[in-house]
């Protein structure tokens, strides 16, 4: 428990001074019955990664410059010294009108100020098989029990037909997702790779335009409070945190 404000403190720290075409930033937190409730600028005609998915089925066309794009969040953050919580998920991971990725994830800016145990839920490595297990999302959807990494590695064994992966992605997300953490690439092994890729170019985001419809006609957002929004799924890895430590 004792834990907990030091991770909030060094994630609304990072909120303050990070690019914001990267993040979203937490602003504030408020502690519940149930669990937290994490407080963060109002976002409109937004959709997380994991209801992106649940909604169509992208091509590769797609899929690769929004994860490249996503690498090179990833990358920034890495760049300032910030790591994210080795469970980053889809649902942390918002998806504007353009395709671009914002995460909103508990991160350390600090990770030696943080106790033994902690440092180990924030590491690059860890954030690198987070990376991979959100690009084989893509092609085979949410198909995990559970957000911890431990439960999705059994998973990443078998190559999607449908949509079918191409293979130089195919040995990227398997590095990304090898069982020991020094195999995998850096963040900037990562980048530079996806970038070499032919088929990454500026995609026009139509698979987005009627999901972010329903989103504008309120069918999939709760009316904003007071220009604020929760993050829920935040306030369930805070819960889980919370379960954990006690």
């Amino acid at each position: 428990m004792a834990h907990i404000p030091k991770i909030l403190s060094q994630t609304i720290f990072a909120g303050r001074f990070l690019d914001r075409r990267y993040i979203v930033p937490v602003l504030g937190v408020k502690e519940l019955e149930e669990g937290f409730l994490l407080l963060g600028d109002a976002q409109r005609d937004v959709l997380t990664m994991r209801r992106w998915r649940q909604g169509s089925i992208p091509s590769s066309v797609t899929v690769i410059p929004v994860m490249l794009r996503l690498a090179k969040a990833i990358q920034y953050l890495h760049s300032m010294g910030v790591v994210l919580y080795h469970q980053l998920s889809s649902r942390n991971v918002l998806l504007d009108s353009n395709l671009y990725p914002k995460i909103r994830c508990l991160c350390s800016t600090s990770r030696s100020l943080l106790d033994k145990e902690c440092q180990e839920w924030f590491s690059p490595d860890d954030n690198i098989f987070s990376f991979g297990c959100l690009f084989y999302e893509m092609y085979a959807g949410d198909i995990w029990p559970d957000d911890s990494i431990y439960s999705r590695k059994p998973f990443i064994t078998k190559c999607p037909s449908v949509p079918e992966i191409p293979e130089y992605a195919w040995q990227l997300i398997q590095r990304c997702c090898a069982e020991h953490p020094k195999s995998r690439p850096t963040i900037d092994e990562v980048v530079n790779e996806m970038k070499g890729w032919h088929n990454v170019k500026q995609v026009e985001p139509d698979e987005i335009v009627n999901e972010l419809e329903g989103w504008r006609s309120g069918e999939h957002v709760e009316p904003p409070r007071q220009g604020r929004t929760c993050f829920r799924a935040l306030g369930s890895v805070l819960s889980d945190l919370r379960r954990n430590l006690c």
